[in-house]
């Protein structure tokens, strides 16, 4: 999986705080994103304009890890 950094979602600092990957799931859509909040990272898909939180997780690694998981079932 490929992971690029959404920039015009870049916090004050300009530390990235938001992944996409695209995806092409019957499931979760073209893209899966992976999104810092206050408690770690959401791993997130859109239907309809709405973002759907699948997990959330401490560390980006286990986003990342737990995002390419998801994709695999």
């Amino acid at each position: 999986m490929i992971w690029n950094v959404v920039e015009d979602c870049n916090d004050y600092n300009d530390k990235p705080t938001c992944w996409a990957c695209e995806i092409n799931s019957p499931i979760y859509g073209k893209y899966l994103w992976i999104t810092k909040n206050s408690n770690g990272y959401d791993i997130e898909y859109n239907i309809n304009d709405e973002f759907i939180t699948i997990a959330t997780t401490l560390y980006l690694c286990d986003a990342f890890n737990q995002a390419e998981s998801l994709i695999k079932e």
